[in-house]
Protein backbone atom coordinates (compact mmCIF):
# COMPACT_ATOMS: atom_id res chain seq x y z
CA UNK A 1 0.00 0.00 0.00
CA UNK A 2 1.24 3.45 -0.70
CA UNK A 3 1.55 6.19 1.99
CA UNK A 4 -1.07 8.20 1.24
CA UNK A 5 -3.34 5.35 0.80
CA UNK A 6 -3.13 4.58 4.80
CA UNK A 7 -3.34 8.08 5.82
CA UNK A 8 -0.05 8.52 6.87
CA UNK A 9 0.49 12.28 6.29
CA UNK A 10 -2.45 13.09 9.09
CA UNK A 11 -1.61 10.83 11.28
CA UNK A 12 1.54 11.77 11.34
CA UNK A 13 0.15 15.32 12.93
CA UNK A 14 -1.30 13.97 15.60
CA UNK A 15 -0.34 12.38 18.96
CA UNK A 16 2.79 11.49 19.75
CA UNK A 17 4.96 10.59 16.75
CA UNK A 18 6.84 7.86 17.58
CA UNK A 19 3.70 5.73 18.56
CA UNK A 20 2.07 7.09 15.20
CA UNK A 21 4.59 6.04 12.99
CA UNK A 22 4.77 2.81 15.17
CA UNK A 23 1.02 2.40 14.31
CA UNK A 24 1.58 2.87 10.49
CA UNK A 25 4.08 0.61 10.33
CA UNK A 26 1.77 -2.27 12.44
CA UNK A 27 -1.03 -1.34 9.88
CA UNK A 28 1.28 -1.55 6.82
CA UNK A 29 2.96 -4.85 8.31
CA UNK A 30 6.66 -3.64 8.37
CA UNK A 31 8.86 -2.66 11.40
CA UNK A 32 9.01 1.01 12.47
CA UNK A 33 12.65 1.06 10.65
CA UNK A 34 11.28 -0.25 7.67
CA UNK A 35 8.46 2.51 7.53
CA UNK A 36 10.67 5.01 8.13
CA UNK A 37 13.18 4.14 5.76
CA UNK A 38 10.14 4.35 3.30
CA UNK A 39 8.99 6.69 4.24
CA UNK A 40 12.11 8.96 3.72
CA UNK A 41 11.81 7.25 0.30
CA UNK A 42 9.40 8.73 -0.82
CA UNK A 43 9.11 12.53 1.19
CA UNK A 44 12.54 13.17 1.62
CA UNK A 45 12.23 13.42 5.27
CA UNK A 46 12.10 11.32 8.36
CA UNK A 47 8.48 11.31 9.77
CA UNK A 48 9.56 13.04 13.20
CA UNK A 49 11.23 16.01 10.84
CA UNK A 50 7.73 15.82 8.80
CA UNK A 51 5.54 16.31 11.73
CA UNK A 52 8.10 19.03 13.13
CA UNK A 53 7.75 21.02 9.73
CA UNK A 54 4.30 20.57 9.04
CA UNK A 55 3.89 21.60 12.63
CA UNK A 56 5.83 24.57 12.58
CA UNK A 57 3.69 25.68 8.91
CA UNK A 58 0.61 25.60 11.26
CA UNK A 59 1.90 27.47 13.65
CA UNK A 60 3.12 29.81 11.32
CA UNK A 61 -0.83 30.30 9.44
CA UNK A 62 -2.15 30.53 13.22
CA UNK A 63 0.02 33.16 14.26
CA UNK A 64 -0.45 35.44 10.94
CA UNK A 65 -4.63 34.63 11.64
CA UNK A 66 -4.64 36.53 14.63
CA UNK A 67 -4.31 33.47 16.98
CA UNK A 68 -2.33 34.15 20.29
CA UNK A 69 1.18 32.07 20.98
CA UNK A 70 -0.41 30.58 23.87
CA UNK A 71 -3.39 28.89 21.78
CA UNK A 72 -1.15 28.08 19.07
CA UNK A 73 1.24 26.49 20.84
CA UNK A 74 -1.84 24.18 22.63
CA UNK A 75 -3.25 23.62 19.20
CA UNK A 76 -0.22 22.17 17.57
CA UNK A 77 0.49 19.79 20.14
CA UNK A 78 3.09 21.82 22.66
CA UNK A 79 2.97 20.92 26.30
CA UNK A 80 3.48 24.86 27.23
CA UNK A 81 4.16 28.49 25.76
CA UNK A 82 8.13 27.81 27.02
CA UNK A 83 8.62 24.53 24.62
CA UNK A 84 6.68 25.94 21.42
CA UNK A 85 8.58 29.13 21.89
CA UNK A 86 11.99 27.17 21.61
CA UNK A 87 11.18 25.09 19.11
CA UNK A 88 9.64 27.73 16.98
CA UNK A 89 12.68 29.99 17.18
CA UNK A 90 15.01 26.86 16.51
CA UNK A 91 13.35 26.49 13.68
CA UNK A 92 12.36 29.93 12.21
CA UNK A 93 15.24 31.96 13.34
CA UNK A 94 13.20 34.30 15.70
CA UNK A 95 10.29 34.19 18.28
CA UNK A 96 7.01 33.81 17.37
CA UNK A 97 5.97 36.99 18.20
CA UNK A 98 9.06 38.81 15.92
CA UNK A 99 7.48 36.19 12.99
CA UNK A 100 4.07 37.24 13.25
CA UNK A 101 5.34 40.99 12.87
CA UNK A 102 7.38 40.54 10.09
CA UNK A 103 4.87 38.93 7.90
CA UNK A 104 2.49 41.44 8.81
CA UNK A 105 4.77 44.07 8.31
CA UNK A 106 5.14 41.95 5.07
CA UNK A 107 1.71 42.21 3.97
CA UNK A 108 1.23 46.04 4.68
CA UNK A 109 4.10 46.51 2.44
CA UNK A 110 2.34 44.43 -0.40
CA UNK A 111 -0.72 46.18 0.30
CA UNK A 112 1.08 49.80 -0.52
CA UNK A 113 2.35 48.95 -3.47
Amino acid sequence: AALHDVGVEPVLLTGDNANAAGAIARQLNMGYESFRKLFVHYKGISPGNYRQEQRMRQACLMLCSGISIKETAQMTGYADTYSFTREFSKMMGMAPGQYRQKQLEKIKKNVKD
